[in-house]
């Protein structure tokens, strides 16, 4: 929407109606210099993001739609869990770059997730028990309208 209100090409023109253009941008990011703290612990330097993405990836098992590989029978309560988990990556990677304003930008952000995550479990958790289900199923819940 910006490139057509700019006037420039946006990533729907560049290649095939914009297929290939978040494998362009994993590319570029490759081939960009890579820059590491001194003193940091470069196992948990790349383990830490990891994380977050197979974090994230879990995230999407639940989602539900029709033909879907994982059905639970409490996926709601499997979605909060890993919400859950998912401020532990953000604390690691802050904790690791053993600087004072990487350290107070991990509790920073720990902080607002774990605020986040109060909030969307006491709206979901009210509306799972109005409905009186704790499965998210594609099959007869309105769940996935929300």
């Amino acid at each position: 929407m910006l490139g057509i209100t700019q006037g420039r090409l946006g990533p729907n023109k560049v290649t095939l109606i914009g297929v290939l253009q978040p494998i362009l941008d994993g590319v570029k990011l490759l081939k960009k210099e890579t820059i590491t703290l001194f003193g940091i612990n470069k196992r948990v330097y790349y383990v830490a993001p990891m994380m977050a993405f197979i974090l994230l990836g879990c995230e999407w098992l639940v989602i539900p739609y029709e033909g879907s590989v994982l059905i639970i029978n409490y996926g709601f309560l499997f979605l909060l869990v890993i919400i859950g988990i998912s401020v532990y990556p953000i604390m690691i990677s802050g904790m690791n770059t053993k600087s004072k304003y990487g350290v107070l930008g991990a509790i920073r952000s720990r902080a607002q997730t774990i605020s986040f995550e109060v909030v969307y479990t006491l709206l979901m958790l009210s509306l799972m028990v109005f409905i009186n289900r704790y499965e998210v199923s594609p099959y007869g819940n309105w769940f996935i309208l929300c």
